[in-house]
């Protein structure tokens, strides 16, 4: 049997072998955070603090500050995590509000990725190779 290859399999094989080599450019948790962003309200007053109550449970956005919905209040500066199309929907709804944001984090895979080619890769530690005796003497 004779296999010849052809570059459908050297696309595959590209792929496989740049993740292996370098991790920080695979895109990490299945690229589940792209396009999503972090942003940033400041409601000036209680009208717009329930107002943004409200937009919050309907799209269902992940509150980072303050801890609960029910901590939003006048000038409380609220940071909100969003999907992709729940951000645009967000946007549009505080632009035409005239409620004060901005956006922190404009794609949250992107920092993601970012932050894993900095991090330092830490050696794995066999049990089969630990020895007990190197670190701790026998008397102690």
């Amino acid at each position: 049997m004779f296999c010849t290859w052809g570059a459908q399999h050297l696309v595959p094989l590209f792929l496989l072998l740049s993740c292996a080599l370098l991790p920080g450019q695979c895109h990490l948790y299945n690229n589940q955070y792209s396009g999503d962003k972090v942003i940033r309200v400041f409601p000036k007053n209680e009208k717009e603090a329930n107002e943004l109550k409200n937009m919050y449970q309907q799209l269902q956005v992940d509150l980072w500050q303050p801890s609960s919905i029910r901590h939003i209040g006048k000038d409380t500066v609220t940071d909100v995590h969003t999907s992709g199309n729940s951000s645009q929907v967000l946007l549009t709804y505080l632009t035409k509000a005239k409620i004060q944001h901005k956006i922190l984090v404009n794609n949250v895979q992107l920092m993601l990725e970012a932050q894993q080619v900095f991090r330092p890769r830490r050696k794995r530690r066999s049990l089969s190779r630990y020895d007990y005796n190197e670190y701790h003497p026998l008397h102690e």
